[in-house]
């Protein structure tokens, strides 16, 4: 009976040997089995993290562009403003040029008229000498006749001179009106000429206005441009 009671012992030994294994066997094929599910997890969130990455680089370029255009636009639209303020400043300056040459032409004109209103007072004055000397002359010949009849060269004398003088009164009449005449046509000629500036400078405000009309019109163009572009760029970021 003794033997037999040691085999009843090591029988369960054996079983529960082989429960064990199989035990192991089980927990080792759940925690290999977790480890795959593990890794495949981590590949997913790889991929998913990799896409992610593709998209935001995808995203930031696209808003690089957008920066790149805006600012293109706004350095266009600087130039033309500038370019729009240099043509309102030269037709300025244009203009205060011409003012000035009126200015200038306006006193040349009122100083030449002043020159020929003294000239023509001196030639007054020169005549009016010449006359009151002839007046003398002829004076001294009436006293000279009444006081001797005799004295016929010297009486002779004086109307010779007079005639002289009338001679000279006459050229000297006939100069001044001369003088008198150059002296018009030179403020004439000098009223022509402001004129003339005055054609050039609406001529020059003309091409200018037009020049200024041009570039506003480039610089709508634009705006109009950069705005369809902002429509089309502005849904893929929503």
């Amino acid at each position: 009976g003794s033997d037999g009671g040691e085999n009843n012992v090591n029988e369960p030994t054996q079983v529960s040997v082989e429960v064990q294994h199989l035990q192991d066997d089980v927990e080792h094929e759940v925690k290999r089995i977790e480890e795959d599910e593990l890794e495949n997890e981590a590949s997913l969130r790889e991929q998913l993290e990799r896409q992610r990455m593709k998209y935001e680089k995808i995203i930031q370029t696209i808003r690089s562009e957008l920066v790149m255009i805006r600012k293109r636009n706004e350095e266009t639209q600087v130039s033309l403003r500038e370019a729009f303020d240099k043509s309102k400043e030269e037709l300025r300056v244009q203009t205060v040029k011409v003012s000035q040459l009126e200015e200038e032409m306006e006193i040349k004109t009122q100083q030449e008229e002043l020159k020929l209103a003294q000239l023509i007072k001196q030639h007054h004055e020169e005549i009016q000498n010449k006359e009151k000397e002839i007046e003398s002359q002829q004076t001294k010949i009436d006293e000279l006749t009444l006081a001797n009849l005799r004295k016929d060269e010297e009486m002779k004398e004086s109307k010779s001179q007079v005639d002289q003088l009338t001679k000279d009164l006459e050229a000297l009449k006939k100069t001044r009106e001369e003088e008198n005449e150059e002296q018009l046509e030179l403020i004439q000629s000098k009223d022509e000429q402001m004129i003339n500036a005055k054609k050039q400078f609406e001529i020059l405000s003309a091409e200018l206005h037009s020049q200024l009309s041009h570039k506003e019109n480039d610089l709508k163009l634009i705006r109009e441009q950069f705005d369809l572009k902002e429509k089309d760029i502005t849904p893929k970021f929503q």
